[in-house]
Protein backbone atom coordinates (compact mmCIF):
# COMPACT_ATOMS: atom_id res chain seq x y z
CA UNK A 1 0.00 0.00 0.00
CA UNK A 2 1.39 3.44 -0.89
CA UNK A 3 1.98 5.98 1.87
CA UNK A 4 -0.59 8.46 0.50
CA UNK A 5 -3.32 5.84 0.58
CA UNK A 6 -2.24 4.70 4.07
CA UNK A 7 -2.48 8.29 5.38
CA UNK A 8 -6.02 8.54 4.03
CA UNK A 9 -6.87 5.31 5.84
CA UNK A 10 -5.35 6.70 9.04
CA UNK A 11 -7.53 9.78 8.65
CA UNK A 12 -10.66 7.62 8.26
CA UNK A 13 -9.65 5.42 11.20
CA UNK A 14 -9.01 8.30 13.62
CA UNK A 15 -12.17 10.12 12.60
CA UNK A 16 -14.24 6.97 13.15
CA UNK A 17 -15.27 6.89 9.49
CA UNK A 18 -14.61 3.16 9.19
CA UNK A 19 -17.00 0.33 9.85
CA UNK A 20 -16.07 -2.09 12.62
CA UNK A 21 -14.91 -4.84 10.27
CA UNK A 22 -12.84 -2.31 8.30
CA UNK A 23 -11.23 -1.11 11.55
CA UNK A 24 -10.29 -4.65 12.52
CA UNK A 25 -8.77 -5.28 9.10
CA UNK A 26 -6.89 -1.99 9.27
CA UNK A 27 -5.56 -2.70 12.78
CA UNK A 28 -4.37 -6.16 11.74
CA UNK A 29 -2.59 -4.64 8.77
CA UNK A 30 -0.89 -2.03 10.97
CA UNK A 31 0.26 -4.58 13.56
CA UNK A 32 2.02 -6.61 10.85
CA UNK A 33 4.08 -3.65 9.66
CA UNK A 34 6.33 -1.77 12.11
CA UNK A 35 6.73 1.23 9.82
CA UNK A 36 2.96 1.58 9.43
CA UNK A 37 2.50 1.30 13.22
CA UNK A 38 5.02 4.09 13.79
CA UNK A 39 3.28 6.27 11.23
CA UNK A 40 -0.11 5.68 12.83
CA UNK A 41 1.26 6.37 16.35
CA UNK A 42 2.88 9.59 15.21
CA UNK A 43 -0.22 10.59 13.28
CA UNK A 44 -2.40 9.83 16.34
CA UNK A 45 -0.31 12.18 18.48
CA UNK A 46 -0.61 14.91 15.87
CA UNK A 47 -4.33 14.33 15.65
CA UNK A 48 -5.19 14.01 19.35
CA UNK A 49 -2.82 16.54 20.99
CA UNK A 50 -4.81 19.64 19.93
CA UNK A 51 -7.97 18.04 21.31
CA UNK A 52 -6.36 17.16 24.67
CA UNK A 53 -4.87 20.65 24.92
CA UNK A 54 -8.21 22.24 24.13
CA UNK A 55 -10.02 20.16 26.77
CA UNK A 56 -7.38 20.98 29.40
CA UNK A 57 -7.50 24.69 28.66
CA UNK A 58 -11.26 24.64 28.64
CA UNK A 59 -11.17 23.13 32.14
CA UNK A 60 -8.79 25.91 33.23
CA UNK A 61 -11.19 28.48 31.85
CA UNK A 62 -14.07 26.88 33.75
CA UNK A 63 -12.00 26.93 36.99
CA UNK A 64 -11.23 30.63 36.57
CA UNK A 65 -14.90 31.38 35.98
CA UNK A 66 -15.90 29.44 39.12
CA UNK A 67 -13.25 31.18 41.21
CA UNK A 68 -14.46 34.53 39.97
CA UNK A 69 -18.00 33.73 41.00
CA UNK A 70 -16.90 32.64 44.47
CA UNK A 71 -14.69 35.73 44.86
CA UNK A 72 -17.48 38.11 44.00
CA UNK A 73 -19.76 36.26 46.44
CA UNK A 74 -17.34 36.59 49.34
CA UNK A 75 -16.59 40.26 48.57
CA UNK A 76 -20.26 41.12 48.52
CA UNK A 77 -20.73 39.59 51.98
CA UNK A 78 -17.41 40.90 53.32
CA UNK A 79 -16.64 37.30 54.30
CA UNK A 80 -13.45 36.61 52.46
CA UNK A 81 -11.84 33.58 54.07
CA UNK A 82 -8.14 34.10 54.70
CA UNK A 83 -7.57 30.31 54.54
CA UNK A 84 -9.24 30.06 51.15
CA UNK A 85 -7.06 28.56 48.46
CA UNK A 86 -8.89 30.48 45.77
CA UNK A 87 -7.21 33.50 44.25
CA UNK A 88 -9.70 36.03 42.99
CA UNK A 89 -8.96 37.45 39.51
CA UNK A 90 -9.62 41.17 39.57
CA UNK A 91 -8.79 41.65 35.82
CA UNK A 92 -10.36 39.94 32.85
CA UNK A 93 -7.70 38.15 30.81
CA UNK A 94 -7.93 38.44 27.09
CA UNK A 95 -7.95 35.13 25.21
CA UNK A 96 -4.95 34.93 22.98
CA UNK A 97 -6.50 32.19 20.85
CA UNK A 98 -9.73 30.12 20.74
CA UNK A 99 -8.52 26.72 21.79
CA UNK A 100 -11.52 24.74 20.64
CA UNK A 101 -11.56 26.63 17.36
CA UNK A 102 -7.84 25.96 17.00
CA UNK A 103 -8.50 22.24 17.47
CA UNK A 104 -11.09 22.29 14.75
CA UNK A 105 -8.77 24.28 12.53
CA UNK A 106 -6.08 21.66 12.99
CA UNK A 107 -8.55 18.99 11.94
CA UNK A 108 -9.58 21.01 8.90
CA UNK A 109 -5.96 21.76 7.98
CA UNK A 110 -4.95 18.11 8.21
CA UNK A 111 -8.03 17.13 6.19
CA UNK A 112 -7.14 19.65 3.50
CA UNK A 113 -3.58 18.37 3.53
CA UNK A 114 -4.77 14.79 3.03
CA UNK A 115 -7.17 15.85 0.32
CA UNK A 116 -4.30 17.66 -1.40
CA UNK A 117 -2.22 14.47 -1.26
CA UNK A 118 -5.11 12.47 -2.70
CA UNK A 119 -5.66 15.14 -5.36
CA UNK A 120 -2.01 15.07 -6.36
CA UNK A 121 -2.14 11.29 -6.47
CA UNK A 122 -5.22 11.37 -8.72
CA UNK A 123 -3.52 13.97 -10.93
CA UNK A 124 -0.42 11.79 -11.11
CA UNK A 125 -2.59 8.81 -12.06
CA UNK A 126 -4.36 10.86 -14.74
CA UNK A 127 -1.05 11.97 -16.24
CA UNK A 128 0.36 8.44 -16.05
CA UNK A 129 -2.74 7.00 -17.68
CA UNK A 130 -2.57 9.64 -20.42
CA UNK A 131 1.09 8.90 -21.12
CA UNK A 132 0.44 5.16 -21.10
CA UNK A 133 -2.46 5.65 -23.49
CA UNK A 134 -0.59 7.72 -26.05
CA UNK A 135 2.43 5.40 -25.93
CA UNK A 136 0.47 2.17 -25.99
CA UNK A 137 0.50 0.21 -29.22
CA UNK A 138 -2.09 -2.37 -30.18
CA UNK A 139 -1.09 -5.56 -31.98
CA UNK A 140 -3.55 -7.59 -34.07
CA UNK A 141 -2.54 -11.03 -35.36
CA UNK A 142 -4.57 -13.21 -37.72
CA UNK A 143 -4.39 -16.98 -37.92
CA UNK A 144 -4.08 -19.29 -40.93
CA UNK A 145 -6.99 -18.68 -43.31
CA UNK A 146 -8.36 -15.84 -41.16
CA UNK A 147 -9.42 -12.41 -42.32
CA UNK A 148 -10.21 -9.62 -39.91
CA UNK A 149 -11.37 -6.02 -40.13
CA UNK A 150 -9.53 -3.65 -37.81
CA UNK A 151 -10.99 -0.21 -37.04
CA UNK A 152 -8.21 2.23 -36.23
CA UNK A 153 -8.67 5.18 -33.80
CA UNK A 154 -8.49 7.75 -36.62
CA UNK A 155 -11.42 6.18 -38.52
CA UNK A 156 -9.35 4.18 -41.01
CA UNK A 157 -10.22 0.52 -41.67
CA UNK A 158 -7.77 -2.29 -42.35
CA UNK A 159 -8.78 -5.70 -43.69
CA UNK A 160 -6.05 -8.07 -42.63
CA UNK A 161 -5.24 -11.20 -44.61
CA UNK A 162 -4.25 -14.53 -43.04
CA UNK A 163 -1.06 -14.93 -41.00
CA UNK A 164 -0.64 -11.17 -40.73
CA UNK A 165 0.39 -8.83 -37.93
CA UNK A 166 -0.70 -5.19 -37.64
CA UNK A 167 0.66 -2.83 -35.01
CA UNK A 168 -0.72 0.67 -34.41
CA UNK A 169 -1.11 3.36 -31.76
CA UNK A 170 -4.04 2.64 -29.44
CA UNK A 171 -5.07 6.29 -29.02
CA UNK A 172 -6.07 8.89 -31.58
CA UNK A 173 -4.42 11.51 -29.34
CA UNK A 174 -1.10 10.61 -30.95
CA UNK A 175 -0.13 13.23 -33.50
CA UNK A 176 1.18 10.66 -35.98
CA UNK A 177 -0.72 7.93 -37.82
CA UNK A 178 1.97 5.28 -38.16
CA UNK A 179 1.25 1.55 -38.44
CA UNK A 180 3.46 -1.42 -39.19
CA UNK A 181 2.48 -4.54 -41.14
CA UNK A 182 3.83 -8.01 -41.67
CA UNK A 183 1.62 -9.96 -44.04
CA UNK A 184 -1.23 -8.63 -46.13
CA UNK A 185 -3.82 -5.92 -45.70
CA UNK A 186 -6.13 -3.57 -47.58
CA UNK A 187 -6.16 -0.05 -46.11
CA UNK A 188 -9.09 2.36 -46.40
CA UNK A 189 -7.49 5.47 -44.96
CA UNK A 190 -9.54 8.25 -43.40
CA UNK A 191 -8.57 11.58 -44.97
CA UNK A 192 -6.59 13.92 -42.74
CA UNK A 193 -4.46 16.46 -44.58
CA UNK A 194 -2.60 17.43 -41.41
CA UNK A 195 -1.56 13.88 -40.47
CA UNK A 196 -0.24 11.61 -43.22
CA UNK A 197 -0.96 7.91 -42.79
CA UNK A 198 2.17 5.74 -42.99
CA UNK A 199 2.47 1.97 -43.35
CA UNK A 200 5.92 0.59 -42.55
CA UNK A 201 6.87 -2.90 -43.68
CA UNK A 202 10.22 -4.55 -44.43
CA UNK A 203 12.03 -1.23 -44.81
CA UNK A 204 9.38 0.27 -47.11
CA UNK A 205 7.11 3.13 -46.04
CA UNK A 206 3.85 3.86 -47.86
CA UNK A 207 2.61 7.39 -47.12
CA UNK A 208 -0.89 8.68 -47.87
CA UNK A 209 -3.40 11.30 -46.75
CA UNK A 210 -6.57 9.39 -47.57
CA UNK A 211 -6.97 6.54 -50.04
CA UNK A 212 -7.46 2.78 -50.55
CA UNK A 213 -4.50 0.55 -51.21
CA UNK A 214 -3.26 -2.98 -50.63
CA UNK A 215 0.05 -4.02 -49.12
CA UNK A 216 1.38 -7.55 -49.35
CA UNK A 217 4.59 -8.06 -47.40
CA UNK A 218 5.05 -11.55 -46.01
CA UNK A 219 8.47 -12.48 -44.69
CA UNK A 220 9.10 -15.00 -47.48
CA UNK A 221 7.90 -12.78 -50.35
CA UNK A 222 8.68 -9.51 -52.08
CA UNK A 223 6.73 -6.43 -51.02
CA UNK A 224 3.81 -5.63 -53.34
CA UNK A 225 1.78 -2.42 -53.10
CA UNK A 226 -1.35 -1.80 -55.19
CA UNK A 227 -3.31 1.46 -55.31
CA UNK A 228 -7.05 1.41 -55.97
CA UNK A 229 -7.78 5.13 -55.57
CA UNK A 230 -6.06 8.27 -54.34
CA UNK A 231 -2.31 8.70 -54.38
CA UNK A 232 0.54 7.23 -52.35
CA UNK A 233 4.25 7.91 -51.98
CA UNK A 234 6.70 5.03 -51.60
CA UNK A 235 9.64 5.84 -49.33
CA UNK A 236 12.80 3.93 -48.59
CA UNK A 237 14.98 4.96 -45.62
CA UNK A 238 13.20 8.32 -45.42
CA UNK A 239 13.68 9.09 -49.11
CA UNK A 240 10.81 9.12 -51.62
CA UNK A 241 11.39 6.54 -54.38
CA UNK A 242 8.22 6.83 -56.41
CA UNK A 243 4.52 7.65 -56.30
CA UNK A 244 1.58 5.52 -57.41
CA UNK A 245 -1.67 6.42 -59.14
CA UNK A 246 -4.87 4.34 -59.24
CA UNK A 247 -4.37 0.98 -60.98
CA UNK A 248 -0.59 1.03 -60.47
CA UNK A 249 1.53 -1.29 -58.36
CA UNK A 250 5.11 -1.52 -57.24
CA UNK A 251 7.09 -4.61 -56.25
CA UNK A 252 10.14 -4.30 -54.05
CA UNK A 253 12.79 -7.00 -53.95
CA UNK A 254 14.41 -6.38 -50.56
CA UNK A 255 17.22 -8.85 -51.18
CA UNK A 256 18.38 -7.11 -54.36
CA UNK A 257 17.08 -3.62 -53.44
CA UNK A 258 15.14 -3.46 -56.68
CA UNK A 259 11.84 -1.74 -57.49
CA UNK A 260 9.53 -2.83 -60.31
CA UNK A 261 6.61 -0.62 -61.26
CA UNK A 262 3.61 -1.68 -63.32
CA UNK A 263 -0.18 -2.19 -63.40
CA UNK A 264 -2.46 -4.74 -61.80
CA UNK A 265 -5.71 -6.17 -63.16
CA UNK A 266 -9.02 -5.11 -61.68
CA UNK A 267 -9.93 -8.83 -61.54
CA UNK A 268 -7.12 -9.34 -59.01
CA UNK A 269 -8.54 -6.67 -56.70
CA UNK A 270 -12.06 -8.07 -57.15
CA UNK A 271 -10.81 -11.53 -56.23
CA UNK A 272 -9.39 -10.16 -52.98
CA UNK A 273 -12.73 -8.50 -52.14
CA UNK A 274 -14.53 -11.81 -52.83
CA UNK A 275 -12.04 -13.72 -50.65
CA UNK A 276 -10.61 -15.66 -53.55
CA UNK A 277 -7.08 -16.57 -54.54
CA UNK A 278 -6.06 -15.05 -57.86
CA UNK A 279 -3.18 -16.41 -59.94
CA UNK A 280 -2.13 -15.10 -63.34
CA UNK A 281 0.87 -16.87 -64.86
CA UNK A 282 2.05 -17.55 -61.32
CA UNK A 283 4.73 -20.12 -60.55
CA UNK A 284 3.59 -23.21 -58.64
CA UNK A 285 6.13 -22.40 -55.90
CA UNK A 286 4.47 -18.99 -55.33
CA UNK A 287 1.03 -20.62 -55.37
CA UNK A 288 2.12 -23.05 -52.65
CA UNK A 289 3.40 -20.16 -50.53
CA UNK A 290 -0.07 -18.63 -50.73
CA UNK A 291 -1.82 -21.91 -49.92
CA UNK A 292 0.23 -22.27 -46.73
CA UNK A 293 -1.38 -19.09 -45.43
CA UNK A 294 -4.91 -20.39 -45.98
CA UNK A 295 -4.58 -24.10 -45.16
CA UNK A 296 -3.02 -25.67 -42.12
CA UNK A 297 -0.58 -27.86 -44.03
CA UNK A 298 3.11 -27.82 -44.78
CA UNK A 299 4.12 -28.45 -48.39
CA UNK A 300 7.01 -30.28 -49.92
CA UNK A 301 7.39 -29.51 -53.63
CA UNK A 302 9.75 -31.15 -56.08
CA UNK A 303 12.11 -28.67 -57.75
CA UNK A 304 11.20 -30.05 -61.16
CA UNK A 305 7.67 -28.63 -60.87
CA UNK A 306 8.41 -25.42 -58.92
CA UNK A 307 8.29 -23.28 -62.09
CA UNK A 308 5.05 -24.73 -63.45
CA UNK A 309 2.60 -21.94 -64.25
CA UNK A 310 -0.86 -21.67 -62.66
CA UNK A 311 -3.77 -19.45 -63.75
CA UNK A 312 -7.25 -18.96 -62.34
CA UNK A 313 -9.30 -17.92 -59.33
CA UNK A 314 -9.87 -20.27 -56.42
CA UNK A 315 -12.40 -20.01 -53.64
CA UNK A 316 -10.66 -20.43 -50.28
CA UNK A 317 -13.76 -22.21 -48.98
CA UNK A 318 -12.75 -25.24 -51.06
CA UNK A 319 -11.03 -28.06 -49.23
CA UNK A 320 -7.33 -28.45 -49.94
CA UNK A 321 -8.06 -31.68 -51.83
CA UNK A 322 -10.63 -29.95 -54.09
CA UNK A 323 -8.27 -27.07 -54.80
CA UNK A 324 -5.27 -29.31 -55.58
CA UNK A 325 -7.42 -31.46 -57.84
CA UNK A 326 -8.21 -28.38 -59.95
CA UNK A 327 -4.57 -27.25 -60.03
CA UNK A 328 -3.27 -30.74 -60.90
CA UNK A 329 -5.31 -30.82 -64.13
CA UNK A 330 -3.69 -27.66 -65.51
CA UNK A 331 -0.19 -28.01 -64.02
CA UNK A 332 0.17 -31.77 -64.69
CA UNK A 333 1.16 -32.67 -61.14
CA UNK A 334 0.08 -35.15 -58.49
CA UNK A 335 -0.02 -34.76 -54.74
CA UNK A 336 -0.04 -36.95 -51.66
CA UNK A 337 -1.30 -35.99 -48.20
CA UNK A 338 0.43 -37.55 -45.20
CA UNK A 339 -1.20 -36.27 -41.99
CA UNK A 340 -0.52 -32.48 -42.09
CA UNK A 341 2.04 -32.58 -44.90
CA UNK A 342 1.39 -32.42 -48.65
CA UNK A 343 3.98 -33.72 -51.11
CA UNK A 344 3.75 -32.47 -54.71
CA UNK A 345 5.49 -34.27 -57.56
CA UNK A 346 5.36 -34.35 -61.34
CA UNK A 347 3.06 -36.89 -63.02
Amino acid sequence: MQKEVFLVKCHEYLNDHMKEDEKLTFEEEVMKDLEKKQILDHYSLMWEEPVRLAVRMEKDNNNRKWKGILGRYYESDNQVNADSTFKVETKTRKKTFPFLGWSKSINIAVSIFLLAIVGLKLLYNDVSNYLNEINRREVVVTDIGERREVYLPDGSIVTLGPKSTLEYFYSNKVNKRNVSLIGEGVFKVHHDRLRPFKVKTKGIETEVLGTTFRVKAYEDENVAIQLKNGKVAINLQGKQITTLRPGEKVIYDAENHKFTRGYFKSAEWKAWEDNKLYFSMTSLETVINSLEKYYNYTFEIDESVADYVVMGQFNVELTIEELLDIISYSADINYKIIEEKIIIRAN
